[in-house]
């Protein structure tokens, strides 16, 4: 990163919190400039699954049309949860890629009529029916990867079935050559090249605003060797649970006040059941402060990453 020293602070440690996945807080990233006296953390988590699935090997291919190929552009396609949500139109023709649901619930509770915004919105109204909560587009960016086992990776007509699930339309594949935690290390840091040029906000305080009622604020910073840094954003990633129950939201609205932020980060990993052929990874950024700052005012960002493509994706292979 330009101007800028990097130091990787290794964790490991488990975060369990009520009603969310556990997840693995691997690597702290701390940003440092001697020129400008400015420091500031980025978070990267793994949201953990069932033993079962995180015993198995996998191959992760990214599938797209040639024009957006990784190794074709040097270039990476960060997308809002909005961009994902599509319109009637777009989800009869490609089910795979658009979800009236992405990244939100049904809600099955009464639930006053208020609005919460920061590090994501949910708009719901009074009923003893559900009311469909999503969140806003200023909430994150989403990059999205297939996972096949090694045999299925080895089978060329399997890899193009799959295709047609996630987009019926696209052309080519690549393969990802390096492990996830590595691709979201090199994620943070490319992006924090654009947060900082930029000029996005960085505060240790974050906030979370109430329509009806007082603006509450949060830490919103680590402490690393006696020093309080603000975290600029996180970095999650992670298989996507494919579970209908879970997209029903059961809990009061006192749970989503307490645990705003994890419930923020898991909505972007549940997906209904119908997708479940998608066989997604995700890698999720998320701006916990002053987050309608922080996002691009696009639906989607094209990151400039000439050497994170070159060092994590396989040239691009025809679907056709």
């Amino acid at each position: 990163m330009k101007n800028f020293s990097i130091e990787v602070v290794p964790s490991f440690k488990k975060i369990n919190i009520s009603n969310v996945r556990t997840r693995l807080l691997e690597n702290i990233l701390i940003f440092t400039s001697p020129e400008s006296k400015t420091k500031f953390a980025v978070t990267i988590t793994q949201l953990l699954t069932t033993s079962f699935q995180d015993s198995k090997d996998y191959v992760f291919f990214r599938y797209s049309n040639l024009d957006l190929s990784p190794r074709t552009i040097n270039s990476i396609r960060l997308n809002k949860p909005s961009y994902l949500w599509g319109t009637d139109k777009q989800r009869k023709e490609q089910s795979g890629i658009y979800d009236r649901l992405e990244n939100g619930f049904d809600f099955r509770c009464r639930l006053p009529p208020v609005k919460i915004f920061s590090p994501y919105e949910i708009t719901y109204q009074n009923g003893n029916h559900f009311q469909t909560g999503r969140a806003s587009s200023s909430e994150g960016l989403i990059y999205c990867m297939t996972a096949l086992t090694d045999e299925e990776a080895s089978n060329e007509q399997i890899i193009k079935t799959v295709s047609k699930e996630v987009n019926v339309n696209y052309e080519v594949y690549s393969e990802v050559k390096v492990d996830q935690n590595s691709f979201a290390k090199e994620l943070a840091t490319t992006y924090a090249d654009e947060f900082v040029a930029n000029n996005r906000p960085i505060s240790s305080v974050a906030t979370i605003q109430h329509s009806n009622l007082p603006t509450i604020n949060y830490d919103n910073a680590i402490d690393y060797n006696g020093e309080s840094i603000p975290v600029a954003f996180n970095v999650s990633h992670g298989f996507v649970l494919y579970d209908d129950s879970k997209k029903i939201f059961n809990r009061t609205i006192e749970e989503l006040n307490q645990n705003l932020c994890d419930i923020a980060i898991d909505m972007r990993f549940v997906k209904n059941e119908l997708f479940s052929a998608q066989r997604e990874y995700r890698h999720c950024l998320t701006f916990f402060n002053n987050a309608n700052e922080c996002n691009p005012s696009e639906n989607f960002v094209l990151l400039n990453c000439n050497e994170l493509c070159e060092r994590s994706f396989d040239i691009a292979r025809p679907l056709i």
